[in-house]
């Protein structure tokens, strides 16, 4: 357990799992050290200032410590220890529409790298309702800073969750309405988009770490792309996936394993063998009663002692 001091809207572990940040409603992003036994240290190793909001979303560069951090303020900032190396203002225009009447506050709930070294960065961006946009930050060597190379819509809701697969290659976006859209990077546009998953707004989502099979996944045959959570109190586990390959469906329609009818049976057992001395008291007691009188022996001599019998009483109420 950790004492923050702040009420905390993110949380991100780095790479070598020696490191955790957390985003805060105050703007500001602390970072803790993880030592021996996943124990946190309690004083921050460093403190990064200078979102005017707070924050939504922060993120390690997998093969340094370089964190980017995105708020309510309509900045991303990529920062190295307590300093800030970048700051990227995003955007809500729609260049297909006319300029709104009232400026909206632009949110950036999602942000992450695209790469190891931490050169390129993912933001997404809306106001609280209309479109979202996802943008694509690449950093340019001549001007040392970092450039918007590619923004377009990808939601008509705002998004209030998003990550990056572990090669990245997905965006997994929730929006607000439930959603949740699987954005592919390199044909830069959406290949599966899931409606209204969620009754609310999607409070959290992690795309596929890694392209090996994960825990399960040999036996059941279906292959994750996202996991998301929703303030609906429930979970949903999300796959491009059209069909199980053909030894896992042969697998499928062949029944349950062996080890659940086992399982079964000594449950079964379990059951016989403790309602067994029951069912031969109702039988000796009340068998030779009508079917009136059955239900009232077997209430009255069976489940419940009757007062007569010794060792018996019932307290006053």
């Amino acid at each position: 357990e950790l004492s923050i001091g702040d009420n905390v809207n993110a949380v991100a572990v780095n790479a070598m799992v020696d490191k955790l940040s957390v985003g805060c409603e105050s703007g500001t992003v602390k970072v803790y050290e993880i030592v021996a036994d996943c124990r946190v240290r309690e004083l921050a190793s460093y403190v990064c200032e200078g979102h005017s909001k707070a924050v939504s979303a922060v993120a390690f560069a997998p093969r340094t410590n370089i964190i980017v951090s995105s708020g309510k303020d309509g900045t991303a900032r990529v920062w190295r220890e307590d300093e800030c190396i970048a700051v990227l203002t995003c955007s809500i225009k729609d260049p297909k529409q006319p300029p709104p009447k009232r400026a909206q506050q632009v949110l950036v709930r999602g942000c992450g790298f695209g790469d190891l070294d931490g050169k390129l960065i993912f933001t997404v961006a809306s106001g609280r309702k209309g479109k979202a946009f996802l943008s694509k930050w690449g950093f340019d060597e001549t001007s040392n800073q970092y450039q918007c190379i590619e923004r377009t819509d990808c939601s008509p809701y705002p998004i209030s969750a998003m990550s990056i697969s572990g090669d990245a290659s997905t965006v997994a976006l929730g929006a607000v309405n439930g959603t949740i859209t699987l954005w592919n990077v390199e044909k830069w546009r959406a290949v599966k988009s899931f409606p209204e998953v969620h009754d609310l707004p999607v409070t959290c989502i992690a795309a596929r770490p890694f392209d090996v099979p994960l825990e399960g996944e040999d036996e059941s045959g279906v292959k994750y792309n996202a996991l998301s959570a929703s303030a609906d109190s429930q979970m949903a586990w999300l796959t491009i996936q059209r069909k199980l390959p053909k030894g896992a469906a042969q697998r499928a329609s062949s029944g349950p394993p062996l080890a659940e009818y086992i399982n079964l049976l000594l449950k079964l057992a379990i059951l016989f063998w403790t309602f067994s001395p029951l069912a031969k008291e109702m039988a000796e007691t009340c068998g030779g009663a009508d079917v009136p009188g059955i239900f009232q022996c077997i209430r009255d001599d069976v489940l419940v002692a009757p007062m007569s019998r010794p060792g018996i009483a019932v307290p006053p109420h």
